[in-house]
């Protein structure tokens, strides 16, 4: 049994924190290591190095978005809404980061194995499933990324935002074959189609230039402008559900900073770059979520006792998502990844040191009870079904697009983004 700790053997610059606060940040922080070495042992023996490494990315992922307070449905709606640009800008040190280090790879591979990127059409189904996504992220109050790193720290009502994107997965699967008559653009990457070196000047040119723009039009907007290594800024996403019982950051010092305090979205966006790395890695590919979605769809339609005959939908019969269908959900490694992603952000919450003597009780409230879930469930949808569609939610449509090198990436943020202004027209008028 771990000893209380003491007044003396508190870090000194955490002489203000309370001391069974600390006691049981650090025992939960020694559980969840517990509990995720143990995991990673049993998929050692059950599927091999690969999956127990990608166990572990994706914890890492989703204790990086939860300390960081990561996310991009409110950082979107706070560029429209308060004009704050803080959330938006640490998405492009994100991708400015991955980008120098993901392009060589593609370029090159890594250690004699091929890697590939992610390339695909500009077209009327992209845009459309994107622009749908925006809104839904919206509606939900949270994406695809959001949702599931926030269940995973204990928001009960986004469980039902995944189920959502998994239900609207399954008939965006369904009628995927009807989507892909619509016209197609162009398919272009520049990372494929310019030597290296100027492929990367050309990514870090544009993110240059709309950091700079961005920067400028908060300072136009407020008169100053929010530094996206400040630990005051403002959260992109609602990272926890008593964040103001969070202690202040930079109380502790050192580890302990990173074991048990939040972190600022310029820390998250260097974490997130170097993870994003290590998944292209072993999976030699990027990191993608909603590629899992109509998997758990099939997965539940069949054990709700719906028979389908899968093999014969057009987005089954891709070979790529075909040889999926036999596959466990353990077995499956972006079903992995989401798992870890989730409890990830559970070790995160608990491992927080919150100052717990001065929380309360929330009363019963109908709209948060009722109202509310079913607006959630109805943004799950959409996001589910866009994410299938639009070929990617924000971090497969946006993020793993944009460090591949492929205009559709920047394509399919103008859509949501279009997307993301109806859906906060839409919680105006339902109120949420």
């Amino acid at each position: 049994m771990q000893k209380p700790v003491s007044a003396n053997s508190l870090p000194q610059s955490a002489e203000s924190i309370d001391k069974r606060a600390y006691n049981k940040a650090r025992l939960w922080s020694f559980a969840g290591a517990t509990f995720h070495l143990t995991v990673s042992v049993i998929l050692l023996f059950h599927y091999g190095i690969k999956h127990a490494l990608l166990w572990w990315i994706g914890v890492l992922l989703g204790f990086t978005f939860y300390r960081s307070g990561y996310g991009f449905t409110r950082a979107w709606r706070n560029l429209m809404t308060r004009q704050s640009t803080v959330g938006v800008r640490a998405h492009l040190l994100w991708v400015a980061l991955a980008s120098c280090l993901i392009f060589p790879v593609f370029r090159y591979g890594w250690l004699g194995n091929d890697v590939f990127d992610i390339m695909r059409p500009v077209g009327l189904m992209m845009l459309a499933g994107a622009f749908m996504f925006g809104i839904g992220m919206q509606i939900a109050g949270s994406c695809t990324s959001g949702s599931m790193y926030r269940s995973g720290s204990g928001q009960m009502r986004l469980w039902l935002s995944i189920l959502g994107i998994i239900v609207g997965a399954f008939f965006a699967s369904l009628q995927y074959g009807s989507w892909t008559e619509l016209p197609i653009f162009f398919v272009y990457s520049y990372q494929r189609e310019f030597p290296l070196i100027i492929a990367i000047g050309a990514q870090l040119l544009l993110i240059g230039v709309l950091w700079l723009l961005l920067h400028r039009l908060e300072k136009f907007w407020c008169g100053s402008v929010t530094g996206i290594f400040d630990h005051h800024q403002p959260r992109s996403s609602l990272a926890g559900i008593n964040q103001h019982l969070d202690v202040e950051a930079g109380t502790l010092s050192g580890k302990n900073h990173w074991i048990f305090e939040r972190w600022t979205l310029g820390a998250g966006s260097i974490m997130l770059a170097v993870l994003s790395l290590a998944a292209l890695i072993l999976l030699n590919r990027p990191w993608v979520i909603s590629l899992a979605f109509p998997l758990w769809s099939a997965k539940l339609a069949t054990a709700v006792g719906l028979e389908y005959d899968f093999e014969f939908w057009d987005y089954w019969g891709i070979p790529q998502n075909e040889s999926m269908l036999s596959l466990g959900l353990f077995e499956d490694v972006t079903s992995l990844m989401n798992f870890g992603f989730i409890l990830g952000a559970s070790w995160a919450t608990l491992s927080l040191i919150k100052q717990a003597s001065h929380a309360k009780a929330r009363s019963f409230n109908i709209k948060d009870c009722l109202y509310r879930p079913m607006v959630t469930f109805v943004g799950g949808l959409l996001m589910g079904y866009g994410a299938i569609i639009g070929l990617g939610c924000n971090i497969g449509g946006f993020i793993a697009a944009v460090i591949s090198g492929s205009v559709h990436g920047w394509a399919w943020v103008i859509a949501a983004l279009c997307g993301t202004m109806i859906g906060v027209w839409i919680r105006r008028l339902l109120r949420i």
